[in-house]
């Protein structure tokens, strides 16, 4: 789309809204005239990480725009036809339409996009969500209604993950793995991690990184990494100024 973003920006915008309980509306686009079942495999795979606790998108099918990069480029993307959006052919008379005057464009393509697989993808989120809450009302526990979050100890810090059904995770961090824990809570590069951390060798510093990846409290896109766990400090709102005895140990585990 050429928008200027990444992936790992988005899911940045989705974890901080979530953090600071700004309600968010957003869509998933499909229907790319090049889209591909790769495509969908990643989309996949990065939702696994998100679908429990953070908020799920409304599905958006895409539409071709005038003077957009596609509507220029049609011949790059598979699309065989451009033709008036129902919309325009509303607004506008026909004269119009046949100088090409249009603000969208449906599209023909070779490609067979399954609609009904992106479509079950935001279902099965949504239902993950929904159950998640509901456990959390049954228990009233911290682990139920935040499922993924940390609490810092300043010389450690306590990971809780409930993404899986029925089973707690729950991670210690050291105070090098802390260090470079917190480094990630916004985006940061590789390149900014080893200059920070210039005292780790970069053979243990991608070490820390790595294990962090693969139990998924941190997402990696390419060489950027973004810490997924919500603040515990944050999402109950207590101010900096609070002395760190004021954060509770959830209940659940006293």
């Amino acid at each position: 789309m050429n928008k200027g973003v990444k992936v790992i920006d988005n899911i940045a915008a989705l974890k901080f809204c979530k953090e600071y309980n700004i309600k968010n509306d957003y869509n998933l686009i499909i229907g790319y005239p090049n889209e591909e079942e790769l495509d969908f495999e990643e989309t996949k795979n990065n939702i696994k990480f998100l679908k429990q606790y953070l908020d799920p998108p409304q599905i958006c099918y895409l539409k071709v725009l005038f003077g957009s990069h596609i509507q220029c480029n049609q011949e790059n993307y598979n699309i065989k036809e451009l033709k008036s959006a129902e919309i325009d052919e509303i607004m506008f008379p026909n004269e119009c339409l046949d100088k090409g005057f249009n603000f969208v464009y449906d599209f023909e393509t070779d490609n067979i996009i399954n609609f009904e697989k992106w479509k079950q993808l935001v279902e099965d989120w949504k239902g993950e969500k929904e159950n998640k809450t509901a456990e959390f009302l049954k228990t009233q526990m911290d682990a139920d209604k935040y499922i993924l979050y940390f609490i810092d100890g300043h010389k450690f810090i306590k990971i809780f993950d409930k993404r899986n059904a029925g089973n707690l995770k729950i991670y210690n961090l050291d105070a090098t793995e802390r260090n470079v824990f917190f480094s990630c809570l916004d985006i940061i590069s590789f390149a900014e991690l080893k200059e920070k951390f210039s005292y780790i060798s970069e053979n243990d510093l991608r070490n820390i990184l790595n294990s962090f990846v693969d139990v998924g409290i941190v997402f990696k896109e390419n060489d950027s990494y973004l810490s997924l766990p919500l603040s515990y400090k944050n999402i109950n709102n207590i101010s900096l100024e609070d002395p760190l005895k004021k954060i509770e140990t959830p209940k659940e585990y006293n």
